[in-house]
């Protein structure tokens, strides 16, 4: 084989670059190359290291460089190797995308969209540089742009599960329920085993109150992983709305053995306690979801309704005090505070309790007012 020739094979190969780089700094490439290709990213990195101190304008030793450290989350180093290539040679867009995607995994979104458009400029057929973009207006919450740049991605021949599923979380997002369903099926049928196109498309049942296609979507979706707390919740949640009580309280009872702190989990828990009649429980579960809402004003009005079931009236007066005290203008708190009062036969707060319910337009407060107030 002539000299000329194995430079052609090793030109087309990736192993040398025509741009008039030492040889020396050829050789300590091309066995950074070898080493890229067996994924030993960290002997890559020395031996392009080594080539870039023989020739510090070696614009591809920086940009494989890029790629490895790319490769080992090495973020800033990355995205520093990807901008002297762009330094050096302005119109690569592969380093341009490369370096875009750098700033999107660090979060700098207006930063990586500003690259992206680079690339999509310099190369309106990238279909990752659409997709990458895309990511980074999801995660900004701009789903129209992010739509359109997926829309596009797949347009240019995109059959990622990736790409139909934030395609399909956009739609979601724009009411576009329909065509949602639509792509998160079809990640399903690019990647049948892909659980969180299974989980959105359980979303969207539950969203249009179809429980029962929920409860089959998100009991397949268990038996893909049967310990996600999530899926028990999301599962506990439609049979709640069915009214079967005894299926919710066990699918609640499975989350929280999982994920003992699931705040969703445990109040749900507790509204079946109450309406299962198990009203303790159902104080217990309330007293364990305000540990982690301390503020929140109608898990007191709750459990002080629980409390006056289990005829702790001057507790449930408490609960009914402290709702008041975060929310003065809150007529169910005052509604139930009077009837905790006509327990106790004080029936002088109890009438000035009745009064101001229905003041705020409570209207289940005017049924009363007579029998309290005479």
């Amino acid at each position: 084989m002539t000299k000329v020739a194995r430079i052609v094979i090793l030109y087309y190969l990736g192993m040398v670059t025509l741009y008039g780089q030492p040889q020396e700094a050829v050789d300590l490439y091309n066995q950074g190359v070898e080493m890229y290709s067996k994924a030993n990213y960290t002997q890559a990195i020395h031996f392009y290291s080594q080539a870039i101190d023989k020739d510090i304008n070696y614009a591809n030793a920086y940009y494989n460089r890029g790629n490895c450290r790319l490769a080992m989350k090495d973020l800033d180093q990355a995205e520093s190797d990807f901008e002297k290539v762009c330094t050096l040679m302005p119109n690569h867009d592969k380093a341009i995308l490369f370096k875009g995607y750098c700033q999107l995994l660090k979060k700098d979104y207006e930063t990586a969209i500003k690259s992206l458009t680079t690339c999509i400029a310099l190369n309106p057929e990238s279909s990752n540089a659409f997709i990458n973009r895309g990511s980074a207006y999801l995660s900004q919450e701009k789903y129209d742009l992010a739509h359109a740049d997926f829309t596009q991605a797949i347009n240019l021949g995109s059959q990622s599960h990736i790409v139909f599923q934030n395609r399909g979380i956009c739609r979601m997002k724009l009411n576009k329920d329909i065509d949602a369903l639509g792509d998160f099926g079809m990640a399903m049928d690019l990647k049948p085993d892909y659980l969180p196109a299974q989980l959105e498309i359980s979303k969207l049942y539950l969203k249009s109150s179809k429980w029962n296609e929920a409860i089959s979507s998100l009991t397949l979706a268990l038996k893909s992983d049967p310990s996600n707390a999530e899926l028990y919740h999301y599962r506990g949640y439609a049979k709640l709305m069915k009214e079967d009580l005894n299926g919710a309280m066990t699918d609640f009872t499975i989350c929280l053995s999982i994920q003992p702190d699931h705040k969703a989990a445990i109040e749900n828990k507790a509204i079946v306690s109450y309406q299962m009649g198990n009203y303790e429980d159902a104080v217990i579960d309330y007293s364990n979801v305000i540990k982690q809402s301390p503020t929140n004003v109608t898990l007191y009005v709750q459990r002080g309704i629980c409390l006056l079931e289990i005829k702790a009236f001057d507790k449930a007066i408490e609960d009914f005090n402290y709702a008041i005290k975060l929310n003065d203008d809150l007529a169910e708190a005052y509604f139930n505070r009077a009837n905790a009062y006509t327990k106790t036969l004080d029936i002088k707060n109890a009438c000035k309790d009745i009064k101001h319910a229905a003041k705020l337009g409570y209207e289940p407060a005017f049924a009363h007012i007579n029998t309290l107030c005479n």
